[in-house]
């Protein structure tokens, strides 16, 4: 948690890793189940067991009882590793040490239970490996997981493991959450050490991981990314990126209804835009010229995209050339005619190209970085659409391909931190293909890009689902949470007109109507404290809480009514708490300076 990879590690664990990894290792082999075998996600099953637990009355590892697996890209002491490619196998040794993240997870209490499939040399985004075959998609069956890190995508879906890590270069872990129906995240690049990690392009190279729930995943960042200087603010400004939505197949609309549905409950101040962020990037971006249209004066914004996907091309084939470009004409590896098409592709880039690529990066990162400050995040689609058919002809995927690259590229040239956030099936039943949408942030943000996460997971499948039992119409007029906010409106006037007893009788039709929305209660408990009913407003405020514990107006408005009633030591907890959220909040420091200064804290 302290620094790249790693986190604070108590006694006993550090003095087991001064003696060297194999003395906390122990490791056994593992005979597949039948359903594991049909699951086809690992390459190599095997236990490495984490540090030891503290003796009580200390707590237990943060990550300990769980299970998780790794994409058969990183080190692993004693094992050989296979890049997805037998030749590749099969000329190299056992690796000597273990990559880093693989070790500041076993040092947080997580048991390691084996490697996982991947895509040949990470070239891929199908998840069909002609070698050793293609993982099961749980979510659909008759479809393809994904790729590169089709395995520990696959694995997580089917349940046989917690959470894994894999690696992101150009969708690797966006695509195969998405078709999976799991959580993903790709950090900032940078962030998260690479160290022990067979390299696809390091600029662009991202270790990352996949979840089944949000809270899983912030868990695992905390363990791996370094700890915010300052906490995390809450996103306030929510930008959907409309014109990206137009290169996925899969539908905007209960994309747009959830988030903009949840929003409305658990942080009813966010503001939601909308933009086409292509036009954004064509003026922003002025190296693009040399990727759109061979160098043309004037782009256009799907041009300026467009051109974000090539120069991106071209600094990955350059620098997969730099890595493994001997390799490749030495060992003449087996590999499927689509990856050899890439390869081939790559050895033929040129390092001019990849110089141009990295001044596009450089402008990239500074305007999306101007326009993502540290409380705004862009909305746009992680995939282009449902995962496609097993076995597909690789021709017919070209324009798939395409169109994946351009929605991949912005967060992996840019190096932004970007979430995937399943939300249900395109049709609201459960044999329809997975939904999912994805949510991109500033380099640097990643804690509060997980905060946003988990916050749009409480709602988002559950307003999906509301939003296809309505026959794919948003609510309308009649619906309850409309007249829900129609009685917070009345509240609010009647309130700023000076009307409390009428203000809490509308803020108390709104809750009737929807008992989920924090703002309501909230509302309500300001109302109760004009009118002196103090014990009622902080109940009002403790519900609020409940439902959005970073609610801080709640907060504030919970401390003064625990002041007025002399419970000192709680309003000061309250206070203090509104600060850590809010460091700037002036009215959290007055109330703790006045608190202070008439030393009503115990």
């Amino acid at each position: 948690m302290g620094s790249p990879g790693g986190s604070t590690v108590p006694l006993l664990s550090a003095i087991i890793v001064s003696l060297g990894l194999l003395g906390f290792y122990l490791k056994s082999k593992k005979k597949k189940e039948p359903e594991e075998r049909q699951l086809n996600a690992f390459i190599e099953e095997f236990e490495v067991q984490p540090s030891p637990n503290p003796l009580p009355p200390l707590a237990p590892l943060p990550l300990s009882g769980l299970r998780f697996a790794a994409k058969d890209i990183f080190d692993v002491e004693g094992h050989v590793t296979g890049f997805g490619n037998p030749t590749w196998r099969a000329t190299h040794e056992e690796a000597k040490s273990t990559a880093h993240v693989v070790t500041a997870l076993l040092r947080n209490g997580a048991t390691l239970v084996g490697k996982t499939h991947m895509d040949e040399l990470a070239f891929s985004i199908n998840g069909e490996n002609k070698h050793y075959g293609t993982p099961l998609n749980s979510a659909a069956p008759d479809r393809v997981p994904g790729g590169s890190s089709s395995g520990s995508a696959a694995a997580v879906a089917a349940g046989v493991v917690d959470f894994a890590i894999g690696t992101d270069t150009a969708g690797s872990l966006r695509i195969p959450a998405a078709y999976n129906g799991v959580y993903s995240f790709r950090p900032s690049h940078g962030s998260v050490s690479a160290a022990g990690v067979v390299p696809m392009s390091p600029s662009l190279d991202a270790v990352g991981w996949f979840a089944r729930d949000a809270s899983l995943l912030r868990l695992v960042g905390a363990m791996l990314l370094p700890t915010p200087q300052t906490p995390p603010k809450r996103a306030q400004r929510v930008i959907f990126a409309e014109d990206l939505f137009g290169l996925s197949t899969a539908p905007r609309e209960p994309v747009i209804a959830a988030v903009t549905g949840t929003l409305a409950k658990l942080n009813a101040s966010a503001r939601v835009e909308r933009t086409r962020i292509g036009e954004f990037f064509a003026s922003k971006v002025p190296s693009l010229r040399e990727f759109a249209r061979d160098g043309k004066d004037g782009m256009t914004g799907e041009e300026a995209v467009a051109g974000i996907r090539e120069a991106m091309r071209g600094l990955q084939g350059w620098e997969f050339k730099q890595a493994h470009g001997e390799w490749v004409t030495s060992a003449k590896p087996d590999m499927a005619p689509d990856v050899a098409s890439r390869v081939n592709a790559a050895l033929g880039a040129n390092e001019e190209t990849a110089k141009k690529a990295a001044q596009v990066r450089r402008e990239l990162r500074a305007a999306l970085d101007a326009l993502l400050t540290n409380d705004t995040v862009l909305i746009l689609p992680p995939s282009p659409g449902a995962p496609p058919k097993r076995n597909s002809p690789p021709k017919s995927l070209d324009d798939l391909r395409n169109r994946a690259m351009q929605l991949v590229a912005i967060a992996s040239l840019g190096g932004f931190p970007q979430v995937t956030i399943p939300m249900g099936t395109e049709n609201g039943k459960e044999d329809g293909n997975p939904l999912a949408f994805s949510v991109l942030s500033g380099h640097g943000t990643d804690a509060m890009l997980l905060d946003t996460a988990v916050e749009l997971s409480r709602g988002v499948t559950k307003v999906a689902e509301m939003y296809w039992k309505r026959g794919g119409r948003e609510a309308g007029p009649r619906g309850a949470e409309h007249r829900a906010e129609e009685a917070k409106t009345k509240g609010n006037e009647a309130l700023k007109a000076k009307r409390y007893v009428e203000a809490v009788k509308h803020y108390n039709e709104a809750i009737r109507l929807d008992r989920s929305n924090a703002t309501y209660f909230s509302n309500k408990a300001l109302a109760l404290m004009q009118l002196g009913r103090n014990g009622d407003a902080e109940a009002a405020c403790t519900e609020a809480l409940n439902l959005d514990p970073k609610n801080v107006k709640a907060l504030l408005r919970r401390g003064f009514t625990r002041e007025q009633i002399g419970a000192y030591d709680q309003a000061l907890q309250d206070f203090e708490h509104a600060l850590v959220l809010e460091p700037a909040n002036v009215q959290a420091k007055n109330a703790i300076g006045r608190m202070r200064d008439l030393g009503m804290t115990s």
